[in-house]
């Protein structure tokens, strides 16, 4: 696949919906591509979004998307995946798309499940329990960006896992964003 970096003003329709492509990158994820889709991210919120609280929130989780994309990526293809972020009226729209390990799919399942059935107070509580206690794994963290990711979105993360072989799925995650 190769690298395709997109700065997109595309409208399309999905479900009688207007969605305005902010941002699209499909290829190798590593930290030069997130900083350069960190600039691009933040021009383009800019040039889109007057409310700074939202822009701040829409930069920081696709940020941390595109970041749990080198975390969870499986070995044999260790940051390729992709990421798109769309503004569709009163929200936006943060996916990504990335192979993973057939052997993290329960981790990840449990762990998002978990998140989502959680309120804003017991979110800020374990946040704050994982910050001071956490189990941190070999790649950091501890569930932190999830965590962040479900607070500072105000809804449920929704993601599906398609089964690409024995050793690996397809993971797709879904975060929106409201406007208020």
């Amino acid at each position: 696949m190769a690298n395709k970096l997109a700065n997109l003003t595309v409208m399309t329709e999905k479900k009688g919906l207007v969605f305005k492509k902010i941002l699209f990158y499909s290829g190798i994820i590593g930290q030069a591509v997130v900083l350069d889709l960190n600039k691009k991210l933040l021009k383009e919120l800019e040039k889109c979004e007057n409310d700074a609280k939202i822009r701040k929130r829409v930069h920081f989780i696709g940020i941390e998307v595109i970041q749990n994309i080198l975390k969870y990526s499986n070995i044999l293809a260790k940051g390729m995946g992709m990421v798109s972020i769309d503004k569709c009226g009163k929200f936006y729209e943060i996916k990504s798309n990335n192979l993973v390990e057939s052997t993290r799919v329960d981790e990840l399942k449990f762990m998002i499940n978990s998140l989502n059935k959680l309120s804003e107070s017991e979110l800020e509580s374990l946040y704050d329990e994982r910050l001071l206690f956490g189990n941190f794994g070999t790649q950091g963290g501890a569930g932190l960006g999830f965590i962040e990711m479900r607070r500072k979105s105000e809804n449920e993360i929704t993601y599906s896992f398609d089964k690409e072989n024995e050793e690996c799925f397809n993971f797709h995650l879904c975060v929106t964003i409201n406007k208020k």
